[in-house]
């Protein structure tokens, strides 16, 4: 289903970014971008992360 460069990166990504294969892992017959979960605290966890930007509450 994926070429040889699509397994290479799989196997760049493996050992670059330790994270846990719970079982077989077959992608869909359609594009997929890199999905990430985080163990814990959920997939897409909303106000979760580094990434999340900080807002000052204002005194009112």
């Amino acid at each position: 289903m994926g070429t040889e460069a699509d397994a290479a990166a799989v196997d760049l990504l493996r050992s670059q970014i330790p994270f846990q294969i719970d079982g077989e892992f077959v992608l869909p017959p359609r594009d997929v971008r890199v999905v990430l979960v985080d163990l814990c605290n959920g997939f897409c966890t909303v106000g979760a992360g580094n990434l999340v930007e900080i807002v000052k509450e204002e005194a009112g």
